[in-house]
């Protein structure tokens, strides 16, 4: 992965970063100009020897991959601001998100590609809302606020 490193721009001053997955056909915005300055975002597994990657941004950015393996684990309860990958391990079980921020928020459970699955859960500005986890997968969180996942 490459770093381009400068002088950043004010939040109220950032473009929108979007991301073009090579051979994917479609941008994808990360960054909307205002929230967290960091974003995680799955990308769909191939075959592929090498992910290649194109970010434009005026702001300075840093990437790099993450095995799936190496995301936290949802024991109880885990907390975090703006988008996050974690784990869900056992059962299937009831689950509840309290988010403190503006705009949407959501959980989406990936498929064994990495891709967006089923929505978990979803809700908009201060407030809470109630899922259900199959059993073990990966949950992909998309806030712009402080949030609490919990177990229940």
């Amino acid at each position: 992965m490459r770093r381009r490193s400068g002088r950043a721009a004010p939040p109220w001053q950032r473009r929108p970063a979007p991301v073009d997955l090579e051979g994917f056909g479609r941008p994808w915005l990360l960054f909307r100009g205002r929230g967290p300055d960091r974003v995680v975002m799955p990308l769909p597994a191939d075959e592929a020897e090498h992910v290649q990657l194109l970010i434009e941004s005026d702001c300075t950015w840093s990437a790099w991959l993450q095995a799936a393996d190496t995301a936290p684990i949802l024991q109880k309860r885990i907390s975090s601001k703006g988008s996050f990958v974690f784990r869900h391990v056992g059962e299937p079980r009831q689950i509840s998100m309290q988010h403190n921020g503006r705009g949407a928020f959501s959980l989406t459970g990936l498929t064994l590609e990495f891709g967006q699955g089923e929505r978990v859960l979803s809700g908009m500005g201060n407030s809470s809302a109630k899922g259900h986890l199959e059993g073990s997968t990966l949950v992909h969180v998309r806030a712009d606020g402080d949030w609490t996942v919990t177990l229940l």
